[in-house]
């Protein structure tokens, strides 16, 4: 595939149903908030504004911890709450993926559902037109 579009996105995210437990849904944004398709619960425009938001708001709060030569990455993040677990990952080209799961005992299965996503938007994302 030469270009991504919303189809695509579209059907990468429904494979995550089989992947990720107790989805409760998932979007690809911009880094601004620009909803390119999301599945799910996570329909409209707020939880792409809100996987910007915690984007930056990470980033800027995290700084302290990763500057210096033990740097850590922040590719990717694992946000627990009391009932809820969101996977956010920075894509190519400015992107972002944000994930959420009912559930949060199986952490490292919604991880590898997320990481596993991210390669596959990364390899069109960076494809030549």
């Amino acid at each position: 595939m030469d270009s991504i579009n919303e189809t695509a996105l579209l059907d990468v995210l429904g494979r995550l149903e089989s992947i990720c437990p107790a989805l409760a849904g998932a979007v690809v944004a911009t880094r601004d908030g620009l909803v390119l398709a999301a599945v799910g619960d996570y329909q409209g425009d707020t939880p792409a504004a809100c996987a910007a938001s915690l984007s930056v708001h990470l980033q800027d709060d995290l700084q302290p911890l990763v500057a210096g030569p033990h740097a850590i990455g922040r590719e990717e993040l694992l946000i627990f709450g009391d009932d809820m677990l969101w996977y956010l990952s920075h894509l190519a080209t400015g992107h972002l993926l944000l994930i959420g799961s009912r559930q949060t005992v199986h952490a490292g299965a919604v991880r590898l559902a997320g990481q596993t996503t991210a390669r596959q938007l990364n390899r069109w994302l960076t494809a030549s037109p």
